[in-house]
């Protein structure tokens, strides 16, 4: 008779938590409710800890793509920071040089101020922003960029090469050829970056 009580309590004791850890994927033991590999909400890499981080970041995606992105960021923010305060300090001059070219030639006094300031805006974004603005600067750089890339293969192929390059500083030495070489790395930097940080599921 007393055995009898006894396994009616062990059941009505052992039932409740066997039913709670196969529900919500948490192991019980030593009465404290322990995160499972079951759990949606916990990444393997956070079993076991005392505070585990609810989300993915996604397979694949490491340290050295994070690095990458942060490197292209750097790039293009640095990039955009020099040439669009060159462009300013030097206004007109870039305004004639816009004239000179016969595609812009009608939009150049639109173009010469509008073009350095959103440069430093993209600039600032890449260097001091965080998060999604981060992701959506580096894409409205990278476009900006492809754009300049249609623009010096237009010069190219229509044979308008011999004019004067529009563009300012170190990247004003170099010939339309290089120019295009060196965007297109740069094109795909941007890319590369982007497609890796995509990896990454979590909303920061």
């Amino acid at each position: 008779m007393e055995r009898k009580i006894h396994n009616r309590k062990s059941a009505v004791f052992q039932s409740p938590q066997g039913d709670i850890g196969k529900s919500s994927g948490h192991q019980l033991q030593g009465g404290l409710d322990v995160p499972g590999q079951n759990d949606p909400l916990c990444s393997n890499a956070d079993i076991g800890s005392p505070h585990p981080v609810k989300g993915n970041l996604g397979r694949g995606y490491s340290v050295s793509d994070r690095l990458i992105f942060n490197i292209a960021r750097s790039v293009y923010g640095l990039i955009y920071l020099y040439s669009g305060m060159d462009k300013l300090l030097g206004l007109e001059e870039f305004r004639t040089q816009l004239k000179s070219v016969p595609i812009v030639r009608g939009i150049a006094p639109v173009i010469a101020p509008a073009l350095p300031i959103l440069e430093l805006c993209l600039s600032s974004i890449l260097l001091f922003a965080f998060g999604r603005y981060e992701r959506i600067g580096l894409w409205c750089s990278v476009v900006l960029m492809g754009t300049f890339t249609i623009y010096i293969t237009i010069m190219m192929v229509t044979g308008m090469h011999h004019s004067q390059c529009s563009c300012s500083g170190l990247i004003e030495s170099l010939n339309w050829t290089e120019h295009l070489i060196f965007n297109l790395v740069l094109v795909g930097l941007g890319i590369s970056a982007l497609a890796m940080e995509s990896k990454r599921t979590v909303k920061l």
